[in-house]
């Protein structure tokens, strides 16, 4: 029972270390090589889907950049 801990928590930990560390480098290289592909078939397809489900929560804000006067001096907090 003990041995199936520790595997669990060694799985675990090399998971996060595979996900935190070595996730941004794997996207670095190969990002050039799907980059065509996305750019081809998978965008085309998406961006309307996309900009469609996120229009409605920017609008407010885009709304307020562009219409309220100092909008977009005013502090956030």
């Amino acid at each position: 029972m003990l041995c199936g801990l520790k595997n669990g928590i060694l799985t675990a930990f090399f998971y996060s270390f595979l996900t935190t560390f070595l996730y941004p480098f794997l996207t670095a290289f190969l990002y050039p090589f799907l980059y065509p592909f996305l750019t081809t078939f998978l965008y085309p397809f998406l961006y309307p889907f996309l900009t469609a489900f996120l229009y409605p929560f920017l609008y407010p804000l885009l709304h307020a950049l562009i219409h309220v006067p100092g909008f977009h001096t005013r502090p956030i907090f």
